[in-house]
């Protein structure tokens, strides 16, 4: 494990893509990164690739990853704190180790929990909107949502998965929007032992009400218009039933059903749409300027 530095760990152990010798050093002098942790070796590995987050692996286990604020904020041992893993090297440690979404999932909650996870930032006011995680994890057969954020002692983690409905779409931007979870249904969840404890214990759950995991461990901000409305777009442009307006202080939902199979062009269309056609279109009005420009500066 290594505290990384501004993107990867760079050393001779890790292949010739980062080799110190050969890494690109007109941005950043690289050097090598000191480790923090070890953790038991396995036998064998499987190849995967990368893109500063882990992407996809030898059997198609892939990863899409949306940074959280959440209600904790830790520290690496290299900070003085007691965390050794970040989302990265969880990922990372994923693709490496298991085949399919689900494992994929079980092994990072427990390595978390074992050796403590931390987020981006610990020592800055940013800390707090950068302490959790999302991942989108796919294989083959299953879609799956992770969400975590480091536990109050700082030396473990809450976390929690979701499975995605066969049929359905779902969509994370920088906040949970996993919602009440269902402990039974162990075909569809997937959660931390500590999950309900922590929450009870701080006051973010009154141990009675249904547990819902946004509401009680979302940080600050609590909600973030530009968060609820990417996901709120998403759901609408697959499914016409769904009202992007709702989506508008909230994530009322999870995932929607979509109304037709999905193709590769119906998701590029989905990232480049400015809301068109809603009341929150960013090609009309003052700040679109003269010609219908959807680009914002400065605010979301």
């Amino acid at each position: 494990m290594f505290n990384r530095c501004v993107a990867c760990a760079v050393g001779t152990t890790r292949g010739p893509a980062y080799d110190p010798a050969l890494v690109d050093r007109r941005f950043f002098n690289w050097t090598d990164t000191t480790p923090i942790a070890q953790i038991p070796q396995v036998p064998s590995t499987y190849g995967y690739i990368e893109g500063v987050y882990p992407i996809m692996n030898d059997h198609r286990v892939a990863m899409g990853e949306s940074t959280c604020a959440a209600k904790f904020v830790s520290k690496p041992v290299s900070g003085g704190g007691r965390a050794r893993l970040d989302i990265v090297e969880l990922g990372r440690l994923a693709l490496e180790r298991t085949t399919c979404a689900r494992d994929a999932i079980a092994l990072m909650g427990g390595m978390a929990e074992t050796y403590g996870y931390y987020g981006s930032f610990w020592e800055t006011p940013s800390a707090f909107e950068n302490a959790g995680e999302a991942l989108t994890i796919t294989d083959p057969t299953e879609a799956w949502m992770l969400h975590m954020l480091p536990d109050d002692t700082g030396a473990s983690a809450i976390w929690v998965a979701q499975r995605v409905h066969d049929n359905h779409v779902a969509a994370v931007a920088n906040r949970f929007v996993i919602r009440e979870i269902n402990f039974t249904d162990t075909d569809h969840f997937m959660a931390s032992a500590n999950v309900l404890d922590i929450a009870k214990r701080h006051g973010f759950w009154d141990g009675v009400a249904p547990f819902d995991f946004t509401d009680a461990y979302a940080g600050p901000p609590d909600v973030t218009l530009s968060s609820s409305l990417r996901v709120g777009r998403v759901l609408s442009l697959a499914n016409k039933n769904v009202n992007v307006d709702t989506f508008a202080d909230t994530t009322p939902f999870f995932s929607a059903k979509v109304d037709t199979l999905l193709t590769v062009q119906d998701i590029m269309r989905f990232q480049r749409d400015h809301y068109e056609g809603t009341k929150f279109d960013l090609t009309k009005g003052p700040a679109s300027g003269p010609y219908g420009d959807p680009n914002r500066y400065g605010w979301c």
